[in-house]
């Protein structure tokens, strides 16, 4: 775990950062299979991200075990994922994609 303490006296002050070293097996494993779970839908999104970019302007997707989920309410979305995919959903590749100008 990482965390950041501001400094109250003075803005220009640096800030304190900590770190604690996470060293137990089951939080490692779990923890790279969520970044590997992540890695697979980014890498699906991109394979598909002029298809996407095409259909859905000025809405929030979401890839999670390369299934698109497609929502204008980001809450709305991670409903829709959390419901769909429960044990996984925590993997997923979110993105807002820009209306077309």
């Amino acid at each position: 775990m990482i965390r950041t303490i501001p400094s109250h006296s003075q803005p220009s002050e640096p800030r304190l950062t900590m770190g604690e070293a996470i060293t137990d097996p089951e939080v490692v494993a779990n923890f790279q299979l969520v970044m590997k779970r992540f890695e697979e839908n980014t890498s699906w999104f991109e394979a598909h991200a002029k298809e996407i970019g095409r259909n859905h302007p000025g809405k929030f997707i979401s890839v999670v075990a390369g299934e698109l989920f497609v929502n204008e309410d980001v809450k709305k979305l991670y409903d829709q994922i959390q419901t769909a995919h429960p044990e996984v959903w925590n993997s997923a590749f979110t993105k807002y994609i820009k209306p077309r100008s």
